[in-house]
């Protein structure tokens, strides 16, 4: 009996401790990387939808300023004939940061599990003191 309170006891408690704390806290369903990657993608569809709130704005400005023919100036200078169409593309790039703050959260998400084990290891003490 002293074997397994001295040998077999402690691993097994921290083990299952940081187990059982990182699938709450850290890896879980609602844990700290749901909710971060749900932060972020909360903000990176505000921010895609600012941008297209602007381009549209841009762009109806743009379509009324053609259909009441204040666009004149390529007409002017000869590049656009009477009846010819003007066609306008728009380059829209993607957000190219997304592997780092992927790298990012798996760094604290490791420094949580770090927290966790160190949290195991002090429940451990206090059950086998006691």
């Amino acid at each position: 009996m002293k074997f397994l309170k001295k040998y077999v006891l402690p691993p097994v408690l921290v083990i299952g401790t940081t187990y059982m704390l990182n699938s709450i806290f850290v890896f879980g369903p609602s844990g700290y990387i749901a909710r971060e990657m749900t932060k972020r993608q909360i903000q990176s569809l505000d921010t895609k939808i600012k941008r297209l709130e602007r381009e549209n704005a841009r762009l109806k400005a743009k379509l009324r300023d053609l259909k009441e023919g204040k666009d004149i100036s390529l007409r002017d200078y000869g590049f656009i004939k009477e009846g010819e169409k003007i066609y306008s593309f728009i380059v829209v790039g993607e957000n190219q940061n997304q592997g780092e703050e992927k790298s990012t959260l798996m760094g604290k998400a490791i420094l949580l599990s770090g927290a966790m084990f160190l949290i195991a290891v002090v429940f451990t003490v206090a059950v086998l003191s006691i």
